[in-house]
């Protein structure tokens, strides 16, 4: 019988974390022979993800993997509650790429933020979606490239980002957020990153994504790459804003491995294009040719 396709396996460019987790969760409730081979493509399509690659570990160990879901939706929303604190009084902040999270923070209290910098999402623009939400809001946006908003970092008063995932030592998230991260370090400016502590995990990997996404048709000699996530040093950030409040350090995944995820974990690694990261990563994309 040929496998069902499911529409999270067509990667989505666009959506934050947290939205895409909800769309996995949905699918590990599904048929239990279909479990390893969904829980492979998927991973394969956002490997960066800690949360999916959390969730689908959750799903090999636990008899009754739905019900240790429930808990994550009021996890996002405790953390959405608790980054109000960071938020000072007509607050200039500066994001970058487009975390639910984080949009969620912003637009809820449209009363605490003067402005909202943030850079437009290359290749597939979801700053661009970003700045449209958060203007229904009723929130002023400057909206630059993304090589521009480093120039804008003077002009904040903090740094507030999503993460995809949280390894030991690095904040996995949209390629560049180190360098965002650098330059507030470098003007003291504070930066905070809201993230649940599902999204902690052993190991995830960066993959190089198409490089005719960047340009079609390069010249002869010009290799294109193309990879939408980096990784920067978790000493570069003041404060996690997690759903157990703040906190100086990053939460850290305790459980254990289950032996599919760690077979799935060795068949990425074997595949062009694919970048373990792992342990105390810091300021790296490094991928496989």
């Amino acid at each position: 019988m040929p496998r069902r396709h499911y529409p999270l396996m067509g990667q989505d460019r666009t959506s934050g974390a947290s939205e895409i987790m909800r769309q996995m969760m949905e699918l590990l409730s599904g048929e239990p022979s279909e479990l390893y081979p969904v829980c492979r493509d998927i991973l394969a399509t956002y490997p960066s993800m800690g949360s999916l690659w959390r969730l689908a570990n959750t799903a090999f160990l636990e008899e009754d993997a739905e019900a240790a879901f429930q808990s994550l939706p009021e996890a996002d929303a405790r953390v959405i509650r608790q980054g109000r604190q960071v938020l000072t009084e007509e607050a200039v902040v500066l994001t970058y790429s487009r975390s639910s999270t984080v949009k969620e923070i912003l637009a809820g209290n449209p009363e605490m933020v003067s402005r909202v910098l943030c850079g437009e999402g290359r290749p597939h623009g979801e700053g661009r979606r970003l700045a449209r939400e958060l203007s229904r809001a009723g929130i002023h946006v400057t909206l630059t490239t993304d090589a521009g908003l480093l120039e804008e970092i003077p002009e904040a008063d903090l740094v507030l980002v999503g993460a995809d995932a949280l390894v030991d030592g690095a904040v996995v998230n949209k390629a560049g957020t180190g360098a965002v991260m650098r330059g507030a370090t470098a003007v003291g400016l504070p930066v905070y990153v809201a993230a649940t502590s599902h999204k902690a995990f052993p190991f995830v990997f960066i993959k190089e994504e198409p490089g005719g996404e960047v340009w079609d048709s390069p010249p002869p000699g010009v290799r294109i790459k193309n990879l939408y996530f980096g990784t920067a040093s978790a000493a570069h950030v003041t404060a996690f804003v997690t759903e157990r409040g703040r906190s100086r350090h990053a939460p850290l995944f305790g459980g254990e491995v289950a032996p599919e995820i760690e077979e799935i974990r060795d068949y990425l690694d074997r595949r062009d294009g694919y970048r373990l990261v792992e342990g105390d990563e810091a300021d790296t994309a490094k991928t496989k040719h």
